[in-house]
Order: structure tokens, then C-alpha cells, then sequence
């Protein structure tokens, strides 16, 4: 990508003096985005469902094309529904709340020791409220999985198995269409954490053995407070509401209440309105942009890999190769703290992460505080990567001056 294509993005061109490298965080967006946002406020903007006027007609019909958009854009199955949310983690939350009753002493629920705190939590609280056994598979500093332990936890036959799709760690692609097969082969419900993948991976749901996935629109160059939970026909079947108000009952009594059919009765309260249009129009940028974001990040990646590759003491954390990872690398320098690197390469104009990344577990499996994290978009232009390799250089020679 040329450095004169930053003009798609505004925040990039207003901060022309800032490399950015933190887009797992969150990306941002490009013009056409913006604009859906600014056009929905000025000229669209009412309550969705049950107003009779003309404009809150309207805004329930644009809604709604949007929610069938984003059914179409997943390729998911028509019997599938889509739910919109605030976020991946209120998605999560949704489905581990949503499945308490199907899960009794001694169940077990898999997770993987790399998934997000907002997957990892809601089902390590979801075993301790229901007495289930909770198992965390191992991941290897190169991302693998532990496939002995893996098949032992199947073989157990779970209830539920979490998984990212993509590390936000180590950049690992996992293999869904193996996992999540063997995973519903042994009778359990599959939770996709996809906040990672929907910037990155062409998705379909007609192919991917999940009984849920989920995903943040501000990872995939949309707006924030905007997430998409959709579900099989399997998993809706049993779901409670997590929620509850406004938009989500059939009927209230004082000895009780009922709920309205799927997508309502997962969506209580008044959606983000601005957000979902936004949303919308991220979906058409990104069927066009889709095929050039596949192949730049190719490029990013192997330019990234040589270039950190040069850093004398640096250890990267994930794939080696190109192979089944997306343009996002954790590292540490030797006798560095990771925070104190981040620091400096700020200082140095470039914009990565530094910390955790919200997956304690798999930090402390490695014994590894913290790592940096430099994760690429669609604007990171070879330049770029350059500029990251020097920053990352004059952080090691700023910090161990005087050693």
C-alpha cells in the first residue's frame, strides 16, 4: 500500500508524525465509515421498532438490511441469527451467561490458555458457578496448541470448548475447521472468539464447524461500541437471555415475564443506532478491500518477520513464518523490561502495546511478564515496518546505556 492511499484514513493523516502499530487494539476507520456515521446522525437517526412514524419506520428497515448484511457477509447459514451488541465481550458474556442452565456438576468446559480474558472469564466463572470442571489447554510460545492435552479434553466429552480463531498474542491462525469439528463430534456447544480474524481472514460460516461467533466492529476498521453474536439454531435453542428491559419481552406480570422471539430477545435496550449504520457501510468497504487486505498483509509479514529478524536479543512469540498467522507480533528484548521497551519505541513516533494483552494465563504459562505488540493494518505501508525495527533499536540502545 502506497503511503499517499494513508488519505482513506483520517486518524493516520491527522497524526502523519505517528506510525501506528497498535490496529488489534482497535483500527481505524476509513472515510466511508465516517460518513455513514455523519449521514445516519443528520438525517436518519430514530428509535428502531414499534414507532409508527415514517423516519422510525425507515430507521427499523435500514437496521435490519444491515443485520441481513452482516448474515450475508459471514456467509452464515439462513437459519443462523445474528445479534447486535455492544462488543465481542458483551457477545461472550451473552452465551456463557446464556448457557448456565445447560450445565451440571462435573461437566467440563474447555478453553484454550490463549484466549482473551473476555472469553477465558465468562467461562471460568460459568464452571464455578455450575461446579464444572474447567480445563485451559497449553499453547507453545510459538502458538501452538497441545494436542495430547486437547485430545484428553475431548475425549471427556465438554459441554462447551472456546476458542480464538486468532491469538491476539501470537498472531496463530488456529485451525477451527479441525478443533471445532472434533469439538461438536463430542457433543459440546463451540464459542469462536473472532476479534481477531474478521479484519484479516475471508469468513464463512457455512464451513465452519462453531456454534457461535463472535466479533468487535472496531477491530475491522468499523466503529466502537458495535458487536455482532451469531448463533446456530443449535445454540439459540438453549439460550437465556443475559439481559433484560426494554425490546426483549412477549409479556410482564407481576408473577412473571416471557421473551420475544430471536434476534429481540438477546438485544434489550435501544441498539447503537449511529454504530450499526457505521457498521454497515464497514461491511461494503471491506467486500471491496477484502482481496488487496490479503495480499498486503502477506507482504507485511514477511517484510516484518526479516526485519525483526535483524534485531539483535529480540524473541518473538508465534509463527516463524508467514504460514497461518496475521500481521500481528509479540516480543521481548533479552534483559529488557517489555513496558520500558513500548516507552521508548513510543518516544520514537511508533505506536505498539506493551502488557499482558488481556491473556494472564498464557504469560504466566511461559513465565513471561509481559511482551510488546506491534499488530498491522491495512494502512501499514513497508515504510512502516522500517520504522519499527528502528525504534525498536533505539530502545535497546537508550535502555541499556550505562549496563
Amino acid at each position: 500500500m502506497a503511503p499517499e492511499n494513508h488519505a482513506h484514513y483520517p486518524l493516520i493523516t491527522n497524526h502523519s508524525e505517528l506510525v501506528y502499530w497498535d490496529s488489534a487494539a482497535t483500527t481505524p476507520a476509513p472515510r466511508p465509515v465516517i460518513e455513514a456515521q455523519r449521514v445516519w446522525i443528520e438525517r436518519q437517526h430514530a428509535n428502531v421498532h414499534r414507532g409508527q412514524y415514517e423516519l422510525a419506520v425507515k430507521s427499523t428497515a435500514a437496521i435490519e438490511k444491515i443485520r441481513t448484511q452482516t448474515q450475508r457477509w459471514l456467509k452464515a447459514p439462513a437459519d443462523w441469527t445474528v445479534i447486535f451488541n455492544s462488543g465481542a465481550t458483551a457477545g461472550l458474556n451473552t452465551v456463557a451467561s446464556g448457557l448456565d442452565e445447560q450445565i451440571v456438576d462435573n461437566d467440563s468446559i474447555v478453553v484454550t490458555a490463549d484466549a482473551h480474558h473476555s472469553l477465558f472469564v465468562p467461562l471460568q466463572q460459568l464452571a464455578r458457578r455450575r461446579k464444572a470442571r474447567f480445563v485451559v489447554i497449553g499453547i507453545d510460545e510459538q502458538g501452538q496448541l497441545d494436542d495430547e492435552a486437547w485430545g484428553e479434553a475431548i475425549a471427556r466429552r465438554p459441554k462447551i470448548v472456546g476458542l480464538p480463531q486468532v491469538s491476539n498474542v501470537t498472531g496463530r491462525i488456529h485451525n477451527i475447521d479441525l478443533l471445532g469439528a472434533q469439538a461438536q463430534a463430542a457433543g459440546a456447544f463451540v464459542i469462536t472468539d473472532a476479534a481477531q480474524a474478521v479484519a484479516h481472514l475471508d469468513i464463512s460460516l457455512q464451513d465452519l464447524p462453531t456454534d457461535a461467533y463472535i466479533f468487535s466492529a472496531h477491530k475491522m476498521y468499523g466503529p466502537t461500541g458495535v458487536g455482532v453474536l451469531a448463533i446456530s439454531p443449535r445454540l439459540a435453542s438453549v439460550l437465556t437471555p443475559y439481559t433484560f428491559g426494554g425490546g426483549m419481552i412477549d409479556r410482564v406480570d407481576a408473577d412473571g415475564s416471557t421473551w420475544a422471539n430471536l434476534p429481540d430477545k438477546l438485544e434489550a435496550g435501544t441498539p447503537n443506532l449511529w454504530g450499526i449504520a457505521a457498521f454497515g457501510a464497514t461491511l461494503t468497504w471491506l467486500e471491496h478491500q477484502r482481496p488487496e487486505i490479503i495480499e498486503h498483509d502477506q507482504t507485511i509479514m514477511q517484510a516484518a518477520l526479516d526485519q525483526l529478524g535483524r534485531v539483535p536479543g529480540l524473541k518473538l512469540y508465534g509463527p516463524s513464518t508467514t504460514v497461518d498467522r496475521i500481521p500481528l507480533f509479540s516480543f521481548n528484548i533479552a534483559g529488557l523490561h517489555a513496558h520500558d521497551v513500548a516507552e521508548v519505541i513510543g518516544q520514537n513516533g511508533v505506536a505498539v502495546r506493551a502488557g499482558h494483552h488481556c491473556a494472564q494465563p498464557l504469560h504466566r504459562a511461559w513465565d513471561v511478564p509481559a511482551t510488546v505488540r506491534a499488530s498491522a493494518g491495512h494502512y501499514t505501508t513497508l515504510q512502516d515496518v522500517e520504522r519499527l525495527r528502528q525504534a525498536i533499536n533505539e530502545a535497546i540502545k537508550t535502555l541499556s546505556h550505562g549496563r
